[in-house]
């Protein structure tokens, strides 16, 4: 269970109570690479079912129990990943037994990789036949369903989120005082310009050309300082940069006071990598994020509308710093895409995932 799901789950349970389905929700033990991102929680009023992690031919493949509630279910709404052995077991019962409808969430193809047409996206595609229903991430994830030929009456595009509300108010909640004690402990300056990576760290985040473009942009920038937040596999890159770097700070895993305080004083998200759910909290506190042109960005990068509301270069180290130079020094080029990002917030609310998801499932149990 993802911590940003929490939230989510537990409205979603709220509102679909309102209109007498019962949601109950099962999940798994995380597996090794989840507990290195620090990402996950637990959801009250919620099952983890017994689970085990299989390595076969260096790939993942989870197996897990099947509650006993699941097959008398008027819905089951599973993860879109081949590796999940419950799916099919699962799907394979809803085709046999009447009653029982099967519906997929996710992507709707893997976005983070190049092999579209290789056997693992065709066996994906191939599931989608057995699926009544499809609860999908974004406008990106509906098209790719859509070439795949899946159903459009089947689809419910819910868009991804998190609580805008809730960090938005974190972030404006954040005073004078918190923001000038939040530079000293770190040794900013009042006058720091600061830039800010907040997310899990791994190779598709691209921590090597961060700290690449970092290096050019303290160059012009000498008030420049980057702040890290976040944790992972890549999370030593950046540790090591800290010892060596004044201007480098390493915060870790941070999801309450101090990460709106990060944001609050920084004047650019800086992830030149993999963009996912983590643009909303961009845009929640108003801060335009700068990012490269990357053919394995999440579906959620759907939302991104460069020289709007974030701005997205070549995936080039050095256009990338000029860029952030620009984004750091130009207060009326900043202050054009704050607005941007703070007005697209509003179109991503909780709220509104929760209704969209909602609606699905009465119309997934009806149709």
């Amino acid at each position: 269970m993802f911590h940003y799901r929490v939230d989510f789950l537990a409205l979603l349970r709220e509102e679909l109570s309102k209109q007498d389905v019962i949601l109950e929700v099962y999940y798994g033990k995380p597996t090794p690479e989840s507990l290195a991102k620090n990402d996950t929680a637990e959801l009250p009023d919620s099952t983890e079912i017994p689970s085990w992690c299989l390595n076969i031919g260096g790939k993942e493949i989870l197996l897990q129990r099947p509650p006993v509630h699941v097959f008398r279910s008027d819905l089951v709404i599973c993860m879109q990943e081949n590796r999940l052995l419950i799916n099919y077991v699962i799907q394979l019962y809803t085709r046999v037994v009447p009653g029982v409808r099967f519906a997929f969430w996710g992507h709707g193809r893997n976005f983070q990789s190049r092999r579209s047409s290789g056997i693992r996206e065709a066996w994906k595609r191939f599931l989608l036949r057995g699926s009544d229903w499809f609860f999908a991430y974004t406008e990106a994830s509906r098209e790719s369903l859509l070439t795949s030929g899946y159903d459009p009456r089947k689809i419910t595009v819910f868009n991804n989120t998190i609580d805008v509300d809730r960090f938005r108010h974190a972030v404006n909640s954040v005073t004078p005082e918190e923001k000038k004690s939040f530079l000293q402990k770190y040794h900013i300056s009042n006058n720091g310009k600061l830039g800010l990576f907040c997310g899990s760290m791994y190779p598709a985040k691209r921590i090597d050309e961060l700290l690449q473009a970092s290096i050019l942009i303290k160059e012009q920038v000498p008030e420049f300082h980057l702040i890290c937040i976040g944790d992972g596999p890549s999370a030593t890159d950046i540790r090591q940069a800290s010892e060596s770097l004044s201007w480098v700070h390493f915060l870790g895993v941070q999801t309450g006071e101090e990460k709106a305080r990060a944001y609050a004083v920084s004047l650019a998200v800086l992830n030149p990598g993999l963009v996912g759910l983590h643009i909303i909290d961009a845009f929640s506190a108003g801060v335009p994020m700068l990012t490269m042109d990357y053919e394995f960005h999440s579906p959620e990068f759907a939302y991104v509308e460069s020289g709007v509301n974030s701005l997205v270069t070549k995936a080039d180290v050095q256009d990338y710093a000029e860029a952030a130079v620009k984004l750091l020094t130009n207060d009326e080029f900043q202050q054009t895409l704050a607005k941007g990002a703070s007005i697209s917030a509003n179109r991503y609310s909780l709220n509104a995932m929760v209704d969209a998801y909602a609606s699905g499932i009465v119309e997934a149990t009806r149709g």
